[in-house]
């Protein structure tokens, strides 16, 4: 049986670096150093459940160093979110370690961890078919299963563009799932020929002068309904979740990396 706990808040101030080298913008730098703080706000709250499953991810791309920085951030999903933020620009600042060129931002952050527990019996596995490498175009299939009967929604985070909101993809014109118990499909079945997840590499990659773009699609299995907006600010998200109840939600995380037009 689930059980409850108080809800926990906490004001931290922290940090946040990234190495800055030739090839990356200063507006980009700085983007990834935001990101940075945010992680090590949230992990002196609710600590880090980082697995080697999801590091060994990052051996797949050109971009380890980005891919590691939001596979650190997505371990913290199932533990606790970041409330608000305030962020002053005018503190940022260049800095050099160890002979290294480096951005660095302060930010004052909102944490809370969730006021309840997961149901341990209320399972979720998902994947992507075939290589996480994928170029512009290519077609991707999603195949998981549940341990109980759960609504199933599919939405997308993109880091390197827009690491402050996720954006529904499932459900949409053309794919509203049914409550699922057991094995599922993304696209569904009756679904299928009416449309196709694809891999997009977006012009903004290029301006980034990214090769390589690490994108994540966030499988949410909830016990209850739970309604998505198109594009939703990830602390709106979270906070709707907490209500919703630790215990009647799961989601995976599934990695992928899109090529740069050759």
């Amino acid at each position: 049986m689930a059980g409850s706990m108080p809800a926990h808040a906490d004001m931290i101030s922290v940090q946040g670096t990234y190495l800055l080298p030739e090839t990356m913008s200063k507006a980009a730098c700085y983007r990834k150093a935001i990101l940075q703080a945010k992680q090590n706000a949230v992990r002196e709250v609710v600590g880090e459940r980082l697995s080697n499953e999801m590091l060994e991810v990052c051996e797949e791309t050109e971009q380890q160093k980005s891919c590691r920085l939001f596979q650190q951030t997505l371990s913290w999903f199932d533990d606790g979110y970041l409330a608000s933020m305030e962020y002053d620009r005018s503190q940022n600042r260049i800095v050099t370690h160890d002979g290294f060129e480096e951005c660095l931002v302060q930010i004052t952050a909102e944490v809370k961890s969730f006021k309840s527990k997961p149901d341990p019996l209320f399972g979720l596995s998902a994947e992507i078919i075939g290589p996480r490498r994928k170029r512009h175009g290519e077609a991707m299939v999603i195949v998981g299963e549940t341990t109980q009967d759960a609504h199933l929604s599919l939405l997308g985070w993109y880091p390197e563009l827009d690491s402050e909101h996720f954006y529904k993809i499932i459900p949409n014109e053309y794919d509203a799932p049914a409550k699922a118990n057991g094995k599922f499909i993304f696209p569904t079945g009756d679904a299928s020929g009416s449309y196709e997840l694809f891999a997009n590499w977006d012009s903004s990659y290029e301006d980034g002068e990214l090769s390589e773009a690490s994108e994540v699609m966030l499988v949410l299995a909830t016990k209850k309904d739970f309604p998505l907006l198109e594009v939703e600010p990830a602390s709106s998200f979270y906070k709707r979740l907490d209500e919703l109840g630790r215990e009647n939600w799961k989601i995976a995380k599934l990695t992928y990396f899109v090529m740069g037009n050759d």
